[in-house]
């Protein structure tokens, strides 16, 4: 649903790789985020020291530029996890909330 203040303004639309809502990372998590919130960037950092720690196979991506969310693989682009090319969710994830996904 869309409210036009242009008639001529051409419909606001997700990419197609929004729809898919996968990764070609097939090995392990992704965890796919902006700093749209200020919580993600410290979150992230402790997942990634803990999943060091336990070889749990993470890959991070964040995104800098409005560009590279606009060919983000989810609508949520300020934070997403994948498991083995899967989308899990776009709740931000706490270290012990995270190692929950490993049960």
């Amino acid at each position: 649903m869309v409210l036009s203040f242009d008639s001529s303004a051409p419909k606001p639309k997700f990419n197609s790789s929004a729809k898919l809502c996968e990764i070609e990372y097939k090995n392990g998590f992704v965890i796919a985020y902006s700093n749209q919130c200020p919580f993600c960037e410290d979150y992230v950092s402790q997942i990634k020291e803990e999943a060091i720690l336990k070889g749990i196979p993470l890959k991070i991506i964040k995104y800098k530029s409005a560009e590279e969310a606009q060919k983000s693989p989810v609508v949520s682009t300020t934070y997403s996890i994948f498991k083995n090319g899967e989308f899990i969710t776009h709740s931000i994830l706490t270290v012990d909330k995270f190692m929950k996904l490993l049960e």
